[in-house]
C-alpha cells in the first residue's frame, strides 16, 4: 500500500502583503499656519479606498471631499471656524485595497480670528504701555515749553 503524504505548507495561500497608503502634499505645510474655517488639503495614493476616507479634527469628525486625479485622490476640507489660537492635528484614516488601515495627519496652528485679535495684543503689549507711560508726560511737557516760548515771543 502507496501512502502519498501532501504538504500543508505547500496548499497554503501566501499571506497578502498590505500596501498602506501614502498621504502627502499637506496644505496648509505641517506646523503652518492656517485661519479658523479656511482650506486644508492632502493627497492619498492610489492604494487607498476613496470612500473610507476620515479626517478628524481635535477629536471633532470633518466633512471632505475625495477626488480622483490620476493615480492618487486629492482630498480637501475646511478647518472648524471655531478653533482659534491653537495647535490641532489633522488626523487621517483610511483603508487600502486590501483592507489595511492606514492612519496619517499633521499639524496646524490655527490662529485667531480678524476680529480684534491684533488689538487684544496690543493691549496687552507691556512695552507698548511702558512707551504709552513715558509719550504721555513727554508730550505734555512739550506742550508746556511750546506755550513759554510763545508767549516769550509775543
Amino acid at each position: 500500500m502507496l501512502l502519498t503524504a501532501i504538504s500543508t505548507t505547500a496548499l497554503a495561500r501566501e499571506p497578502y502583503k498590505c500596501q498602506k497608503i501614502r498621504y502627502s502634499n499637506f496644505k496648509p505645510k505641517h506646523k503652518g499656519d492656517a485661519a479658523p474655517g479656511s482650506a486644508f488639503s492632502f493627497t492619498a495614493s492610489k492604494e487607498a479606498l476613496p470612500n473610507s476616507i476620515r479626517v478628524k479634527i481635535k477629536k471633532t469628525k470633518v466633512d471632505i471631499e475625495v477626488e480622483k486625479k490620476g493615480e492618487y485622490y486629492k482630498v480637501t476640507g475646511r478647518l472648524p471656524a471655531d478653533l482659534e489660537n491653537t495647535f490641532a492635528r489633522i488626523a487621517i484614516l483610511g483603508n487600502a485595497v486590501m483592507e489595511c488601515e492606514t492612519k496619517g495627519g499633521w499639524l496646524v496652528n490655527i490662529t485667531g480670528s480678524d476680529s480684534g485679535e491684533a488689538e487684544k495684543k496690543a493691549d496687552n503689549d507691556p512695552v507698548k504701555a511702558a512707551v504709552e507711560k513715558v509719550e504721555a508726560p513727554a508730550e505734555a511737557a512739550v506742550k508746556d515749553v511750546k506755550t513759554a516760548v510763545e508767549t516769550v515771543v509775543e
